[in-house]
C-alpha cells in the first residue's frame, strides 16, 4: 500500500484495510463474511414469504440528470410485433434492448470503482483498468451471485421522528447503536446493512433536482471503524451516494467512498427504496429479512444494476428472536439424549441420529400442543445446531447419560406379574370356546390354538406398553389402535407392531424425542 498521507483519512484506510485478509488475489472484500452457513442460518428468516421490492425502475425517468456523466436508461424495441406478421402459422413476437449506465438507478459500487493514490482495492493498480480490458481486476462480476444473506434495516428519520433526514445530515455511530437499541437488532458478521434516511421520498414525489442535489445525508467518516468491527458484508443506503454530502473532509472527493472501497473492500448499494420496507417492519417490529441483491454478471464491471429482494419473517418466529426483541442466537442446550421415560417391556431411547432443535422449534403454542403427537417435525438427518445457530452434521452421537435405558427390574417384575394374570383371566373365559374354533375357522386344532395364544400374550403385554405410551404422550387411544393385536390379526398386518416408529414431542428444553416400538426397521434403530 502507498504510504501517502495527503489528506486525513487517508491514515484511517490503512488502519482499516483488508488488503491481503482473504489473500493477495481477493476481489470481493467484505463479501467473504458472507459465507455458506451464513446464507443457511439467513434463509431461516423466511416463514412468511412476504416480498419488498427495494429497487427503483430502470427506465428514461430516471434519477440522472442532464449534464452528469451517467445517463437514464434508453429503451429501444428492436423487434415489434407488426415485423413478425409474415409467418404462415400467424404468431408474432417482440424484442429489444437498453442502452444504460450500469450505475443509472438502484446499484452496486463494485471493488473497481473507487480508488485513489494510484491503486484499488487488494494493491491493484490502476492500470488493470482501462478502456480496453475494462475492470480487469476487481470486477464486480466476480461479487454478483454472493450478495444473498441476512439484511437488516436501520431506521435514522424515524429514529430522530422525521420522514426523512435534513440535507447534509451525518450519521454517527450513536446513530446506529440507538437505532439498534429502539428496533431490538443487533448487526452482525456478514449482515447487508440497510439504512434509511428518508431521502429516497424526493424522488418518488418527483423531485429529481433535490434527490440528485449535492446535499444530502448520510453516514459519516467515524462509523466506518464500527461497519469494520461489526464485520458488515455491504451497505446500502437510499440516497443517491450513500455518504454524507458535502464532504466532512476539507478538500476530499467522496472521503467514505475511498476507504470504503478501496482499503475496506465494501461493496455499496446506491439508490435504493426502503419506504415500503420500513413500514412493514415498523409495525410488525422485525428488521432483519433475508435480503436477495445479485447483480448482473457483466464481464469486467466497475457496478451493476440491482433490484434487491427482501423476504420477511414471521415475528417471533426466528431461532431465539421476538417481536421487537433481537439477540444473538441463543446457545442449543447440552447434547444429549433424552431419556426420561421408563423403558419397560422393550419401550428403549431412540438409537439412532438425534437432533438438537433452537426452544422457538418446540416452544410454541400451548404447553398441550408442545407434548403434542408431532411426527411431521421429526427431522432424522443427523443434523443439530452449532454454537452460532447454523446446521452441522453428525453420524454418530453419544451413549445416552441419566438414567439408564435398559429395562428397570423393578418395573418388569409387576408387568410380568400383571400379564400372567391377565392371561389367567383370559384363557379361562375363552378355553371354552376352543374346541369349537377349528370349525369356525375352518382350520386346524393346532392352527387356532397358534392364534389364540399368539392373541393373549401380545394382549398382556401390549396394554400395559399402550398405557405406558398413554401416560407419556395422552395418546393412550392413538396408541392402542396400532398396538392391539385385534388391529393387527383383522388386517392382517401384525408386523406394524414390531416396525412401529413414533416421534413424539417431549417437553424437555424444546428438544424433540424419537421413540422406537419393538424392533425398528433394519434391526439398527435407526428410522428411514
Amino acid at each position: 500500500m502507498s504510504d501517502s498521507t495527503t489528506l486525513p483519512h487517508h491514515p484511517l484506510g490503512k488502519e482499516l484495510s483488508n488488503w491481503g485478509r482473504w489473500g493477495d488475489d481477493d476481489e470481493i472484500g467484505t463479501l467473504n463474511f458472507i459465507t455458506p452457513a451464513k446464507r443457511v442460518a439467513s434463509a431461516r428468516l423466511v416463514r412468511t414469504g412476504k416480498t419488498f421490492d427495494l429497487g427503483m425502475a430502470f427506465g428514461k425517468e430516471g434519477p440522472a440528470t442532464a449534464g452528469s456523466f451517467r445517463e437514464n436508461p434508453q429503451h429501444v424495441m428492436t423487434l415489434p410485433p407488426s415485423d413478425t406478421a409474415g409467418f404462415p402459422d400467424g404468431p408474432i413476437s417482440s424484442d429489444d434492448m437498453v442502452v444504460m449506465s450500469l450505475q443509472a438507478a438502484t446499484q452496486w459500487d463494485g471493488l473497481g470503482h473507487m480508488g485513489y493514490d494510484g491503486h484499488f482495492y487488494n494493491n491493484v493498480p490502476a492500470a488493470a483498468i482501462n478502456n480496453f480490458a475494462g475492470v480487469s481486476r476487481n470486477s464486480f462480476d466476480k461479487a454478483a451471485g454472493r450478495l444473498i444473506s441476512r439484511g437488516v434495516l436501520l431506521d435514522i428519520a424515524a429514529l430522530k421522528g422525521v420522514d426523512r433526514l435534513d440535507e447534509s445530515y451525518e450519521i454517527t455511530v450513536a446513530d446506529l447503536l440507538a437505532a439498534e437499541e429502539r428496533q431490538g437488532v443487533r448487526v452482525e458478521s456478514g449482515d447487508i446493512l440497510c439504512i434509511r434516511t428518508g431521502w429516497h421520498q424526493w424522488f418518488a414525489e418527483g423531485d429529481r433536482d433535490h434527490y440528485m442535489s449535492e446535499v444530502e445525508p448520510g453516514p459519516g467518516m467515524d462509523t466506518l471503524p464500527w461497519l469494520h468491527e461489526r464485520e458488515v458484508a455491504a451497505l446500502a443506503l437510499d440516497n443517491w451516494a450513500v455518504e454524507v454530502s458535502p464532504s466532512p473532509v476539507d478538500g476530499a472527493y467522496a472521503p467514505f467512498h475511498q476507504i470504503a472501497i478501496r482499503d475496506m473492500g465494501l461493496t455499496l448499494g446506491e439508490m435504493w427504496d426502503f419506504e415500503a420496507l420500513a413500514a412493514d417492519c415498523a409495525q410488525d417490529g422485525v428488521w432483519e429479512f433475508l435480503l436477495c441483491a445479485s447483480g448482473l454478471k457483466v464481464t469486467a464491471s466497475a457496478g451493476s444494476p440491482i433490484t434487491p429482494i427482501a423476504l420477511k419473517q414471521q415475528p417471533g418466529s426466528r431461532y431465539g428472536s421476538r417481536p421487537n426483541t433481537w439477540s444473538t442466537p441463543p446457545l442449543p442446550h447440552a447434547a444429549r439424549r433424552p431419556t426420561g421415560y421408563r423403558s419397560a417391556c422393550g419401550i428403549r431411547p431412540y438409537d439412532g441420529p438425534w437432533t438438537t432443535y433452537g426452544p422457538s422449534q418446540a416452544r410454541t403454542g400451548t404447553a398441550e400442543s408442545r407434548r403434542a403427537f408431532r411426527p411431521t417435525l421429526h427431522r432424522p438427518t443427523g443434523q443439530k445446531t452449532d454454537q452460532t445457530g447454523n446446521l452441522t452434521v453428525s453420524h454418530t452421537s453419544p451413549r445416552p447419560t441419566g438414567r439408564s435405558s435398559t429395562p428397570n427390574p423393578k418395573l418388569i417384575v409387576p408387568v410380568l406379574a400383571l400379564a400372567g394374570v391377565v392371561v389367567a383371566v383370559m384363557q379361562t373365559l375363552v378355553l371354552p370356546i376352543v374346541p369349537r374354533l377349528p370349525r369356525l375357522l375352518d382350520t386346524s386344532s393346532s392352527d387356532a390354538s397358534w392364534a389364540v395364544t399368539a392373541t393373549l400374550l401380545t394382549s398382556a403385554v401390549a396394554t400395559p406398553v399402550a398405557g405406558q405410551l398413554g401416560d407419556m404422550y395422552g395418546k393412550r387411544r392413538l396408541a392402542r389402535r396400532f398396538m392391539d393385536p385385534r388391529h393387527g390379526m383383522a388386517n392382517d398386518s401384525f408386523p406394524l407392531f414390531t416396525d412401529a416408529q413414533y416421534t413424539a414431542v417431549q417437553r424437555r428444553r424444546g428438544d424433540l424425542v424419537s421413540v422406537g416400538l419393538g424392533y425398528p426397521p433394519g434391526g439398527g434403530g435407526r428410522t428411514p
